[in-house]
């Protein structure tokens, strides 16, 4: 029995168009679509594809000028609306999520930074921006190991971009001094104490940890 021809079907030839605009080539995807439903018009997948694909660039856009006018919160309604056109399609849902972050974060909108940076960092592990970016919130907040490994991970898949190199060696630095203990942290009071103030604070503790309350 002789093999069919894959390539003159109209459904994979959609799918290889849709695949082709997930990794970036739009033209190219939607020609691909537009060859299916000229062989096929009553093709629902490849008409659903095509529709979302042109919807894609326009969102895009509308909350990246909101973005770049400083409207943050509107931008960020406007990239959770960009999520939802097109789940399939995670390198410009990855980009998308990179975004958001941003714009959380010039809002001092920490955590949720984070966790929009663990969804694009989910569906793209290897987006070098995006760890670079992940590993300044870590920096911020503290957790100075994770930042360590996320602009080590950064550095290896682009060694010259973002900064990566500097900022890698000021997280280890952070890393390192942050594994010698601060006594003036731990008694909660400034480094410009005086010693009345340094011993009040240890009697303090010495009273709130005192093995007697504890028992």
């Amino acid at each position: 029995m002789e093999r069919p021809d894959t390539n003159t079907v109209p459904i994979i030839i959609a799918w290889c168009g849709r695949i082709r605009a997930y990794s970036g080539a739009d033209i190219i995807g939607m020609k691909l679509i537009r060859d299916a439903l000229q062989r096929e018009p009553d093709l629902k997948d490849a008409m659903k594809a095509l529709k979302l694909i042109k919807q894609i660039a326009p969102m895009k856009e509308e909350a990246t000028n909101l973005f770049k006018e400083e409207n943050f919160e509107e931008a960020i309604a406007k990239f959770d609306e960009c999520l939802l056109i097109d789940p399939l399609n995670i390198t410009f849902n990855a980009t998308i999520l990179l975004n958001k972050s941003i714009a959380q974060t010039k809002l001092g909108q920490t955590e949720p930074a984070l966790s929009s940076l663990n969804r694009c960092l989910k569906f793209n592990p290897e987006y070098a921006k995006a760890l670079v970016k992940r590993g300044e919130i870590y920096q911020t907040l503290e957790d100075y190991e994770e930042a360590v490994n996320d602009f080590g991970a950064a550095k290896i898949l682009d060694p010259t971009g973002f900064g990566v190199e500097q900022k890698l060696l000021k997280a280890q630095d952070l890393a390192k001094k942050n594994k010698i203990k601060d006594y003036y942290k731990i008694l909660g009071v400034s480094k410009n104490a005086n010693d009345s103030d340094i011993k009040k604070a240890y009697m303090r503790m010495a009273r709130d940890w005192h093995p007697d309350r504890h028992s």
